[in-house]
């Protein structure tokens, strides 16, 4: 038997075990700011990387994921830094990724069924989260998410009238630096607080707000881009160096 034959053959044996590995794709790069990377598929990574490839993969895409328990992804690849689930639809917990002890990226993609983003907490090395909802049944609260984080994404595909709480203070985190919110309600916007520490800044479909109040706390250099009609037509509280409206939903 060949090498090459044996290390298909090997990688045949885990896809059984865990059947979500043959849905994923792969990647080595230690970066992870760096997004525009291109992934390989499991036979391409394990020819290249040969018996150790596990312990090589850093960054990883299952799509869709089939398996409810995410235990064994710290089993099998114990130095990801960076965990897009693209479908996330039948997943039940996050229970285990707190083992991936290097994990700061972590996406959650089309999210519709686990409901407790509590356990996000748990996964303390997180630097950045990506929540993708799908559902009116998933609540985002934001005491739920780990204080640690600097990049930030919830959006929403459907539901325009998907309401989050009241109270959407971001000053709890300390270190938010580029934050993404894909929403039509969002309250009336007194309730709504922003750092000073955000260098980014990005709100789309936003229909609720009543006032842009909030922004008053942003630093003038901070790279804004606002998507919506609504808020296209109201008035900021300071001349921002860049900023970008775009008058559509």
């Amino acid at each position: 038997m060949s090498k090459y034959e044996e290390t298909v053959l090997k990688l045949q044996e885990l896809i059984n075990q865990y059947p979500d590995i043959e849905n994923s794709t792969f990647h080595h790069h230690e970066d992870w700011e760096t997004i525009s990377v291109m992934y390989d598929y499991p036979k391409a990574f394990a020819v290249q990387f040969g018996d150790e490839w596990c312990s090589k993969v850093k960054k990883m895409t299952i799509r869709p994921a089939k398996i409810k328990n995410m235990e064994w992804i710290s089993e099998v690849f114990p130095n990801l830094i960076s965990l897009n689930l693209s479908g996330s639809s039948k997943i039940k917990s996050l229970k285990g990724l707190e083992k991936l002890v290097h994990l700061k990226v972590l996406s959650l993609e089309k999210l519709s069924n686990w409901n407790d983003l509590s356990e996000l907490k748990n996964i303390s090395s997180l630097k950045s989260i990506r929540i993708e909802v799908n559902s009116k049944n998933i609540k985002i609260d934001l005491n739920e998410l780990p204080e640690s984080i600097s990049e930030l994404y919830i959006g929403q595909n459907k539901h325009e009238d998907y309401t989050y709480s009241d109270e959407l203070d971001f000053t709890k985190f300390k270190y938010l630096n580029k934050l993404t919110i894909i929403a039509f309600q969002l309250g009336d916007g007194n309730s709504f607080r922003l750092p000073n520490t955000i260098k980014e800044l990005s709100l789309y479909k936003n229909k609720s707000f009543t006032n842009t109040r909030m922004f008053s706390g942003l630093s003038e250099d901070c790279k804004i881009v606002i998507r919506s009609l609504h808020l296209s037509k109201m008035q900021m509280p300071k001349e921002f160096k860049n900023i970008k409206i775009i008058p559509t939903d």
